[in-house]
């Protein structure tokens, strides 16, 4: 007995599991090892971990760890377990966890900021694909003394902007020059322009503002006065395309350049922007400008998800000297769904010399008359077609229908034929609609006339089979398709050209546009792999 008692002190970490285990183990006196009751008590016993990474952060910005423990939040970020500072110096952020003595345990570190209401925004996070690990066997002492650095283990160093969670994101973009000032001394010298989040929830309270604007025309700006909302600059050229901290007097402008203002925020309905104008006279960059006026984009200024408007420049003597143009772009997140930090395939390809194959539509033409199968583009029978004949991936276009269903389909009209009423010769004429004004049933019911577009023949015909009629839900294409072809799914989204002028009137909301389609990816797509793809640079930036 005291030699089983011994072995079971060196099998786990206290003496009080141990006495338990062996009151376990004698309960079943015939037999000569533990019950699995008693080996369950020793697989969940637990060992004390310091784990420390070096991570430089923000104003207001913490360092989490999220992993596969209840203490780490089971991969939830809102359960994420919050670090803290050790060394300022060498911003080391260390926190003690228990992790299982007899399981891996997995991890990962990401920066974020914890509001008041216990919100938990993602900055930046870890995206090499598998998570870090605690081994068994490793050794604890070892452990401890590590120090991670933040992005960088298994050879890769991958750090990755977040995902909304609870927030919105507002783009404010600035082009095509967005800045009008009037007066002509205005012209010769360089002009910057620095913006303010102001919420105005908290105005309408006791609480105050969020910044303290006693001076509105002051040489000082509302710099770190607070970590929440975030407002970050990127200028669309090289070294500068990455969102970053805006200086203190702002951008200076370049009426060529292509900037784009990114605001977190959790209403987006409740927050006003104020827009300083400075003057700067000298070139030394120790001086401080001079104010020379003041804008204010207000929610209401912002009908819509995107849009444009136009609102006044106000100068130090409450006179208008201009007007700021600005386009703008409202992000929310998909509603009633979690996303967790285990595994990503964000920015992930395989490290492969071969070059992958991919049936642009399925099998690569309008439709394929050149073999025994004679299939129709962007059908079910055309991209299993493309799979038996070795693609690694095949290329589709989704888009809504009326009732709001993804369809697979490729341009934006269709064609339907017409017959013409007491016609003796049965003359046929071609009525153009949108496919978004039609639902999917009335879609698949149609008789659609073959026209030529853009080199390729559209040639439908009624007898052929039901895989290889047009107008396949996105949901029917992920559940026939032989699910080893991956999917680069394209969104087909209206754009805007130069003259004003859209190729067609989406009249929806893009945000649910995008919602829709992501739904019913991640509940049907299982273990496929997914490359979304569009030509609009909003559905990209969402």
């Amino acid at each position: 007995l005291y030699a089983a008692q011994a072995a079971v002190h060196n099998l786990l970490p206290t003496e009080d599991a141990a006495t338990r285990m062996f009151a376990s183990w004698m309960t079943n006196v015939s037999s000569p090892f533990p019950s699995e009751a008693a080996l369950e008590l020793a697989n969940d016993s637990c060992r004390q971990l310091h784990l420390r990474v070096q991570a430089v952060t923000l104003h207001g910005e913490t360092v989490f760890v999220c992993g596969s423990t209840p203490q780490l939040g089971e991969w939830q970020v809102a359960r994420a377990l919050e670090m803290h500072l050790e060394d300022p110096a060498t911003k080391v952020w260390g926190v003690k966890v228990s992790a299982p003595l007899h399981k891996t345990l997995e991890f990962r570190y990401f920066i974020g900021i914890l509001l008041e209401n216990s919100n938990v925004i993602v900055r930046r996070w870890e995206t090499v694909r598998q998570p870090r690990t605690v081994s068994a066997n490793e050794l604890t002492m070892d452990r401890n003394a590590a120090v991670d650095m933040f992005g960088n283990y298994d050879g890769e160093d991958k750090v990755e902007p977040g995902w909304l969670t609870t927030e919105s994101i507002v783009h404010l973009k600035m082009f095509d020059n967005p800045i009008v000032l009037w007066k002509r001394k205005y012209k010769s010298v360089p002009i910057s322009y620095h913006i303010t989040p102001i919420d105005l929830s908290v105005r309408n309270s006791d609480a105050g503002p969020i910044c303290d604007e006693s001076d509105q025309h002051s040489n000082t700006s509302d710099f770190e006065c607070v970590k929440w909302p975030v407002i970050e600059i990127a200028v669309m050229k090289e070294q500068e395309y990455e969102f970053k901290k805006q200086n203190q007097f702002g951008n200076v402008y370049a009426p060529e350049d292509f900037v784009i203002f990114q605001a977190q925020v959790m209403d987006s309905s409740s927050i006003a922007y104020k827009v300083d104008f400075y003057m700067h006279r000298s070139t030394d960059e120790a001086s401080i400008p001079e104010n020379i006026g003041i804008s204010y984009i207000l929610p209401g200024n912002m009908q819509g998800t995107f849009g444009t408007c136009t609102v006044p420049i106000t100068g130090t003597r409450h006179q208008p000297v201009g007007q700021l143009n600005v386009s703008y772009l409202i992000i929310k997140p998909l509603a009633d769904y979690s996303c967790n930090c285990r595994e990503t395939y964000s920015k992930f390809w395989k490290k492969t010399n071969r070059s992958l194959d991919v049936g642009h539509r399925g099998a690569g033409n309008a439709r394929r008359t050149d073999k025994v199968e004679n299939v129709l583009e962007n059908t079910v029978a055309s991209f299993n077609y493309a799979a038996k004949h070795g693609a690694d991936m095949v290329e589709l276009d989704v888009q809504l229908s009326k009732d709001k269903v993804p369809v697979i389909y490729h341009d934006y009209h269709i064609c339907i034929c017409m017959k013409k009423r007491k016609s003796p010769l049965q003359e046929e004429e071609k009525l153009q609609l949108a496919v978004k004004d039609l639902t999917v049933a009335q879609l698949q019911r149609l008789k659609l006339s073959p026209s030529v577009h853009d080199s390729h023949h559209y040639d439908f015909r009624e007898d052929d089979l039901e895989d290889n009629q047009p107008f396949p839900t996105l949901q029917h294409v992920l559940e026939a398709v032989d699910p080893s072809v991956g999917f680069n799914v394209e969104i087909k989204c209206p754009m805007q050209f130069r003259d004003g002028t859209w190729e067609m009137d989406l009249n929806l909301d893009i945000n649910l546009y995008v919602d829709i389609i992501l739904r019913t990816l991640l509940d049907y797509s299982g273990k496929r792999y997914i490359i979304l793809s569009c030509f609009h640079p909003d559905i990209c930036t969402m």
